[in-house]
């Protein structure tokens, strides 16, 4: 991964700060205020979703590389992948009943489970919000104190003062360790998994 500054100079960033750090701190630290009010984490009303394929094995190691997911929700959707599969633009591998598939299922989870909460709060301090019809599932003492913190990182990705030198300290040497920590998490995490 590399950075592009604005007077053209790329500037080299080591590969273990990118699926397992810099991706994560972008997001948390880039997050637009809409899209953390937004519930549908894979575009329920996309006739095709597209995602990375990050999804790991029970060791922890990435099965997919180099691959992205297509979800196809309707006929439509179905008739271009199926078209582009016939013309040779595409090719794809049914991970349907893979056991490790499982990366889309969590990140939906997350996204209408930890969401609501942070609409609720909003709402709660007279803050515009989306109106929802899902219901959420209760969520647990743990994923409520996760959707605490992960609220308080992108409060402070407002500000510019902080998002940038926090971002810089992440993605620098001196933020190696936290990555290393993560990935080590990561991978007890889908040991335990069966």
């Amino acid at each position: 991964m590399r950075a592009t500054l604005k007077d053209g100079t790329k500037v080299p960033m080591h590969y273990s700060n990118f699926k397992d750090g810099a991706i994560n701190y972008m997001t948390q630290l880039y997050s637009p205020f809409r899209c953390q009010t937004c519930i549908d984490g894979s575009s329920e009303f996309a006739d095709i979703s597209v995602s990375d394929a990050w999804t790991r094995d029970e060791f922890g190691n990435y099965l997919f590389k180099s691959q992205s997911k297509l979800l196809a929700r309707t006929n439509k959707g179905i008739n271009i992948i199926s078209d582009a599969i016939k013309s040779g633009a595409l090719v794809v591998e049914d991970v349907t009943v893979n056991k490790h598939y499982k990366t889309h299922r969590l990140h939906r989870r997350k996204k209408g489970l930890k969401t609501p909460l942070r609409v609720e709060r909003l709402k709660r301090k007279g803050i515009v919000v989306p109106k929802y019809d899902k219901v959420p599932p209760r969520p647990t003492l743990k994923e409520s104190i996760e959707e605490r913190l992960e609220t308080f990182v992108m409060f402070l990705g407002r500000y510019r003062y902080i998002r940038y030198p926090l971002y810089k300290f992440l993605t620098s040497k001196f933020g190696v360790p936290i990555v290393k920590i993560r990935q080590l998490i990561k991978s007890r995490k889908y040991r335990r998994k069966p």
